[in-house]
């Protein structure tokens, strides 16, 4: 009998999920692929960066939504405001919105099974704290890859890690801890530039 390529395949399916942007159905494929194959995918740092990437999209689209909600509380109008002060004003509920929810996800641990119902529920109402884990795995992956001993850097190597790292100062900065964003920020700044060849 033939092995079908179960984990290949969600990855795979991952991949193309994400280039249609759709983010959950992204990080659903991958959080299955790594746990299904902790000797292979869970290794790969790319992986785990591609589930950070699909966190963050669910992050955004939410984002798009609470914004549009602000948008139509602007076009009802703000009681004689100017419009640069109302669209400031919306902007500070959003940003107080998505505060208070991170605050209050923040203190429930991350679920240990990736893409398991719990893990979904967990990750579609707070993304960005499953995102920074993604992140943190991968970054570890990446820079124990490239001081292994006889490990020769590529081009794409650099790319993942420059890759994780401005997506970790994102994250941290829409999770408001603008200290550990700066300093991310500056190690990605400090890297040397890669080469043209």
């Amino acid at each position: 009998a033939c092995r079908i390529p179960v984990c290949e395949i969600l990855h795979n399916a991952s991949i193309c999920a994400l280039q249609a942007k759709h983010w959950l159905s992204a990080y659903e494929c991958m959080a299955k692929c790594v746990q299904g194959s902790p000797g292979v995918y869970a290794r790969r740092a790319r992986c785990w960066l591609r589930m950070a990437e699909g966190c963050i999209g669910i992050h955004s689209q939410q984002r798009e939504n609470a914004t549009g909600d602000c948008d139509v509380a602007f076009a009802g109008g703000h009681h004689g405001l100017s419009p640069r002060f109302a669209i400031q004003m919306s902007t500070n509920q959003l940003s107080r919105r998505l505060y208070q929810q991170h605050i209050s996800d923040s203190d429930q641990k991350l679920v240990q099974i990736l893409g398991s119902i719990e893990d979904l529920d967990q990750t579609s109402k707070n993304p960005l704290r499953r995102a920074l884990f993604c992140l943190q795995v991968a970054f570890q992956l990446c820079h124990k890859s490239q001081i292994s001993l006889g490990f020769k850097r590529t081009e794409n190597d650099d790319i993942c890690l420059e890759t994780i790292l401005a997506a970790l100062a994102y994250v941290r900065l829409e999770l408001s801890d603008f200290i550990a964003a700066l300093k991310t920020s500056n190690q990605l700044l400090q890297r040397p530039l890669l080469s043209s060849t």
